[in-house]
This record gives C-alpha cells, structure tokens and sequence, in this order.
C-alpha cells in the first residue's frame, strides 16, 4: 500500500504532504478505459462473457454473424503500460456455423484461451464444443486443439459453462430443458498429448436426483472445485440449483471426492446457484430471485472453506446491495478477487449496474458495499453488467447489449484502488478493543471516525494517523497497528466523534493512511484500539 506522509486540513502539513506524494493524476476517477470491438455489429453482444489472466484478456461475442447467424466469435485484448487494453486477434471456430453460440463461455488457463460453443452440432445437435486457442511461433494466436464430450448427447451443450485454474480447466454440459443428467469433465495439461491437455475426471452429481442440468455453473480453484445441479430441468433456468463441491484427494489420493452439498438457504424458488465463484478457501452463490422480509430482491451467499471435508463450507455471509431494490440483483458475478467481491445487475430496470463491496469494510471479515458503478448514457437493456473480469484491482466490466440487435457493445475499464473506504483491522494476539469505526475518505469531502468508549468507561479518545501499517507490540501489552505517526486529535466520550475535511487533491487518490484510536484518562490504563487502513479517492 501506498502510505500518508501527513493528513490534517492545514496548509503548512499539506504542502508536506505533496512533497512525498506520487505523481499528480489529472483527475481522480473510476473509469480509465472504455473501447468497443474493432469490427462488432449491434447484435453481435460483444463482451457478453469476459475472461482476463494478467495482461491477456478475451471478450465473447456470441451472436456474431461472421460464418453464420449466431455463430460467435472471441476478440483477444492485451494490456500495454502506457495504452491501456489494446486489440490482439479475432478468433472464430475453425468449423464454426450458425447456432454454435461460439464463446457463450470463456476461460484462460495459462497463456491457453478456452472457449465454449454449446450450440455446436456434432453427430447430434446441441452436442457443444470447447477450442483451444495458443500463440504460435509467430505471435499469431491459432487453434491448437478441439474438445468434444466423451459422450455425445443430444442437446447436452458441452461448453454451456467454463472454469479455469492453474493447469486445469472445467467444462460444464448441462442439457438445459431436457429430464437427463448433466456432467462435468475437468482437463489437466499435459505436455505429451497431441492436444497438450488429457481428461482427468468426468464426474455427475453423486445423488441422481440433484443431476438434472449439472454442470449449469462451474467454478475451479487449485484444490477445489463446484458444480451447480438441480432437482429440475426447467428452461432456461431452474427454480433452485444445488451446489456440489469436490476436493482433490477426497476419497484417496488424485481423486476428486464430493465432500458437500448446498441446497438453498431459504428453500424457495430463488434460483440459488445460478452462477458460481471461487477464490481460495471462499465459494460465492447467486440467488437472483430471493426476496427477504422488505421484498428486496436477490441476494449473494458466501461460503467458507474452514477445514474443509464434510464439515467445511459453511455459511459465512448473506449480503444484498442496499442499491438493487426490486431487481435479479447478483445475475452475473466475479468475485473474490483478492479484497474485492463484484456482483453484476444487467437484468435491472434500466441499462444495468454493477456493486462492488470490499472485505473488511464495516468489520472484520465484513464485506461493505463500496460503490455503486453504473453509465448513465447508456439505455435500457445495454446489458451492462453482463461481462465482468476482476483481477487485482482492476475491473473489466462489458455492457453487452443481450440480444437487443439495436444495441452496441463496449467494455469499461475501473481502477478500484481509487475508491473511497476504510477498511477494518485488528492485531493478531486480540487484546486491542474492537471500539473504532471510521466511513469513507472521499476527495473534498468530510471525513467520519467515532470511538465507543463505553466499551471500556474511559472518558476521552486520541486518534492517532500513521505513515505505514505496523504490528508492534508495547511493553504494556496493547498494540500498535502503525508507524511513523503522523498527526493525533482528541475527542471526549462516550461515543467520541472526529471529523476533518479531505482536499481534493487529484494526487492524493488512492493514497493510503493508517488511524487508530487510544482510550485514555481517569485513573484506567490506556487501552488501544482496532485500527481502520483508511483509503482516500472518490466514491
């Protein structure tokens, strides 16, 4: 993190401040990029699936025309430093026709570009392909391989969903609408096969009944993985789905074993399981169609790992985006991307959202709403939201347009590290007080913390700023979460309050500081508080 030389609104600190600042920008905002398809039709829903792995990214276009009505088509992107994310190569189906939807779903393993086509047809319709795409010795970005399912099923849509992880990739084939079971094929890489990749598992849900669409939604991560099935075989979707999760070595060495099923919480027809992520020892769930007790509509589950097995996986938390009333809030997700949770709304009321919330924003393990994104040029049904792609603190977001063939396409570029917050921390031997809170540091705003010291009956508060984050145990046995401090204020209880204005310094975007607050006077020792990493930007 970026650290605060100092921080109060006064000149003489300010000046201080600046001359160890970084760069100014011109401007502090969210959005740094947005570009459309070099070639694309309205129609084509160019950026309707994004997939991003460091600096390569791709962007489906499912409905484009190129070699048939809705045949689909995949445009490769690249991040140059100074650019941004610049045009790479167009990819279609070497056997490509009408109908295969080619890049309804994304992946990239490695410098592998995966990409789905379930309407392809082989000796049976619908039966669904998975390309492989890799640079040959020339840079040129070529088919390297073709992936069919080991079974061929009429309408099985091989490649309805993708995942990717390491040296692994995960195919869901769901015959959406049809009363058979899906399946699900994970991929390892392998050097000596022709197509440099071999099938390690094909695996269904354990408890048939649960079987019907399996494979809907897939997610991977390095030792775990899940699969939504369900109970019924509506189309296009289920009312509810069942989450499988699997772990490596679970039932003996290499194999895959389900450890754990997840019915919804709520038991009711809220299409839990519609889409899927993972990140590490966290599993996110999207429930589009719940309605809590004030009829707001849709929420996202999490789920931690814990120790894993039979007895992991448990319900960690239930958010809503205090900003999606009355809306399929969380149709679309990525997620987990480190501090970041992302969860889109295309299907909303107007052209689309998209909410992002941050981990320990509220408290520790909290995950707060931070900032609301949406384009208030774009119209009804421009999809925007659809496509998402977060990696560090970056966000890809496409505005897709559906199938609206009026409707053009654009992705959108965010720089997250510009957002406002404060993000709670605690020290890890636990005897620091949980009594601060602190909001968002927005540029030319006023900035919040309180203090409840009735936690410890102590009559006044200091808060105190620091350069950088620090652990430093005092010989008292409190400790300090900061260094180098470098301004303190004062306020009396019970609920202390401190409040400052911010300038709006476009250079101080994205700076970060460290507060932490001392319960002191009366005859009580002093009693250090949690602390809050306080981020400034824009909101």
């Amino acid at each position: 993190m970026s650290s605060l030389r100092k921080f109060v609104p006064c000149c003489g600190v300010l000046v201080a401040l600046l001359s160890t600042s970084t760069p100014a920008r011109a401007q502090c905002e969210l959005e740094i990029q947005e570009f459309e398809s070099p070639d694309g039709q309205a129609g084509d829903a160019f950026s309707y699936r994004i997939a991003r792995s460091g600096d390569l990214a791709v962007m489906a276009a499912p409905f484009d025309d190129d070699l048939g009505l809705d045949a689909g088509s995949a445009y490769v992107y690249e991040r140059h430093p100074v650019a941004g994310w610049v045009f790479s190569a167009k990819l279609l189906a070497s056997n490509g026709a009408a109908g295969d939807s080619f890049s309804y779903s994304l992946a990239i393993a490695g410098r592998t570009i995966l990409v789905g086509a379930p309407g392809h047809d082989g000796h049976v319709q619908d039966r669904g392909s998975v390309y492989a795409f890799e640079r040959d010795r020339l840079g040129n970005w070529r088919e390297r391989a073709r992936f069919r399912p080991p079974t061929a099923v009429d309408g099985g849509q091989f490649g309805y969903s993708l995942a990717a992880h390491g040296e692994r990739f995960l195919v869901g084939m769901p015959p959406v609408g049809r009363p058979t079971a899906g399946a699900a094929i994970l991929y390892r890489r392998d050097p000596a096969s022709l197509s440099g990749w071999r099938l390690e598992r094909e695996f269904t849900a354990e408890d048939p009944a649960t079987a019907f669409v399996f494979g809907h939604a897939v997610a991977l991560s390095d030792d775990v993985l899940a699969v939504s099935g369900s109970t019924t075989f509506n189309q296009p979707y289920s009312d509810s789905y069942v989450v499988h999760i699997r772990e490596r070595d679970a039932g003996g060495p290499g194999n895959w074993g389900e450890v754990r099923t997840i019915a919804s919480p709520t038991g009711s027809r809220d299409i839990f399981g519609y889409k899927l992520a993972l990140d590490g020892n966290l599993l996110a769930a999207v429930a589009p169609a719940e309605q809590d007790a004030t009829f707001r509509t849709g929420a996202l589950y999490l789920y931690a790992r814990g120790g894993g097995g039979a007895s992991g996986w448990n319900l960690a938390r239930r958010l809503h985006s205090r900003n999606a009333l009355n809306d399929l809030f969380t149709a679309e997700l990525s997620v987990l991307a480190g501090d970041w949770l992302v969860a889109g709304l295309p299907t909303g009321s107007s052209a689309g959202s998209v909410h992002v919330f941050g981990r320990n924003v509220g408290g520790s393990e909290n995950w707060g709403e931070v900032a609301l994104l949406q384009d208030f040029d774009l119209g009804e049904g421009a999809g925007f939201g659809q496509g998402l792609a977060l990696e560090g603190d970056e966000l890809l977001v496409g505005a897709s347009g559906y199938y609206f063939n009026d409707v053009s396409s654009e992705v959108y570029v965010y720089d997250l590290a510009r957002l406002a917050r404060s993000e709670w921390r605690g020290d890890s031997l636990g005897v620091n007080v949980d009594s601060y809170r602190a909001g968002p540091a927005v540029l030319g705003e006023v900035f919040t913390g309180t203090v409840n010291l009735a936690t410890t009956g102590h009559p006044m508060a200091v808060l105190s700023c620091f350069e950088s984050a620090a652990e430093i145990v005092l010989p008292g046995g409190q400790v300090l979460l900061g260094q180098d401090r470098c301004q303190r204020m004062t306020s009396s209880g019970p609920l202390a309050t401190f409040q400052f204005a911010i300038p709006n310094i476009p250079s101080l975007c994205g700076r970060v500081f460290v507060t932490q607050a001392a319960h002191v006077g009366g005859s009580l020792p002093v009693v250090l508080s949690n602390a809050q990493d306080v981020v400034l930007g824009v909101r």
